[in-house]
């Protein structure tokens, strides 16, 4: 099983959400992405190619996938059409 983990600035951005996209985020990690995230899981394209993106309805979670040590890292959580103007920062 992988483990999901959140930076401090995707924490902070879950957070903000309405309790009931959080709660419906929070179960599609749980349902999905910890159980199987190659099936959920689309690679990004352009400057963002070393990046993933996780769907649940209009909202988007970009991550980096670590193989090696089973986790997956959120990096961005927000609504579809502001999260791919994110600046993003993993290091």
């Amino acid at each position: 099983m992988w483990e999901v983990k959140f930076t401090g600035k995707a924490e902070k951005q879950f957070s903000k959400l309405p309790k009931n996209i959080k709660e419906n985020i929070a179960k599609a990690i749980r349902e999905k992405l910890s159980i199987d995230p190659d099936l959920y899981l689309s690679r990004l394209s352009g400057h963002m190619k070393n990046y993933y993106r996780f769907r649940v309805n209009d909202y988007r979670l970009l991550c980096v996938k670590l193989d090696k040590e089973l986790v997956i890292a959120v990096i961005a959580v927000g609504h579809r059409k502001n999260i791919y103007r994110t600046k993003v920062d993993w290091n």
